[in-house]
């Protein structure tokens, strides 16, 4: 009875971790970021200057993260905001076209977990990512 109990403790922890982390991720081809954290993660240490959150923080291109999936009124509410929709990114994120003073607007949405620069390491390819660790 006490392994039983102490298996489905370590069970829901695992679970509960797994999803604190969905909820922080925003994953593409050549980088991840946790946007909890602030830590981004590139497939090639070339690609690290493209994924310093700093250099990047006027930017234009934006990235709105939610804590789930995105229904039709969270939409709107990007959209009343001043933000215009390019695109879905994987883990509940928009891709937005909006200026950077807009984030903490962003963030007054019900379920944004966060809305930060959408960092030029997301654009790359995955393939151009491996030919430079293991290309020739």
């Amino acid at each position: 009875m006490r392994t039983a109990l102490f298996l489905c403790i370590g069970l829901a922890l695992s679970l509960s971790t797994q999803a604190a982390e969905e909820r922080c991720l925003v994953s593409f081809d050549a980088a991840q970021q946790d946007v909890c954290s602030s830590k981004v993660s590139v497939a090639h240490p070339s690609l690290e200057p493209l994924a310093k959150a700093e250099e990047f923080k006027n930017s234009t291109l934006r990235l709105v993260k939610f804590d789930g999936p995105i229904d039709e009124g969270r939409r709107a509410a990007i959209q009343s905001r001043g933000g215009h929709i390019l695109g879905y990114a994987p883990e509940y994120a928009y891709i937005v076209r909006m200026p950077a003073g807009l984030d903490a607007s962003m963030r007054m949405i019900r379920g944004v977990v966060w809305s930060g620069p959408f960092l030029p390491a997301f654009k790359v390819d995955v393939n151009i990512a491996n030919e430079l660790q293991f290309g020739n």
